[in-house]
């Protein structure tokens, strides 16, 4: 009868401190998981901002790119419409004047 509660005793004690083992390993695998999970989600976080701040950025320079070519575009625009205004007021000017000579020579 006494060994027989000394191996019921030994098999309390190796249950018990297999449970709290188990249980130690299961806390300190909780623990890993929620860091890597934590630290998982701070990394896609900051991927995730700095992936929509870089394509904020790409769309500003697009913006200012547009906005260049769209002024550049006017400015060429507002010169060949000057310089057609110029030739035909030259050739307006010239034709006057080749007429104002055709009338005279046909009136001497």
């Amino acid at each position: 009868m006494l060994v027989s509660r000394s191996l019921i005793s030994d098999f309390n004690s190796v249950l018990t401190l297999s449970i709290l083992l188990f249980s130690s390993v299961l806390t300190e695998s909780i623990l890993l998981f929620s860091s890597v999970l934590t630290e998982s989600i701070l990394l896609f976080s900051s991927v995730l901002t700095e992936s929509i701040l870089l394509s904020r950025s790409l769309i500003l320079d697009f913006k200012s790119l547009l906005t260049d070519i769209i002024s550049d575009f006017k400015s060429l625009l507002t010169d060949i419409i000057s310089d057609f205004r110029s030739l035909l007021t030259d050739i307006m000017s010239d034709f006057s004047s080749l007429l104002t000579v055709l009338i005279l020579l046909s009136r001497s």
